[in-house]
């Protein structure tokens, strides 16, 4: 699921010409230096992100460790 929204994000910047909201959407906005110094709180939309892979990769780490104890 991480690599998913890795290449979820650029994806979606890419596509940027929609209306849609999502975090490749927020997080491409993020992306200018000169919009951030401005705007700090645009980098908010990293910290979901963050959590949601986090989130996977320790939920991925406990079904290995529930179905193979000692390997």
């Amino acid at each position: 699921m991480p690599p998913y929204l890795l290449t979820r994000r650029p994806r979606s910047a890419r596509s940027a010409k929609t209306s849609a909201i999502s975090w490749g959407v927020l997080l491409q906005d993020a992306q200018n230096i000169q919009s951030l110094g401005i705007a700090p709180w645009l980098l908010l939309p990293a910290i979901p992100v963050i959590v949601v892979i986090l989130a996977f990769n320790f939920l991925g780490d406990g079904l290995r460790d529930a179905a193979d104890p000692y390997g």
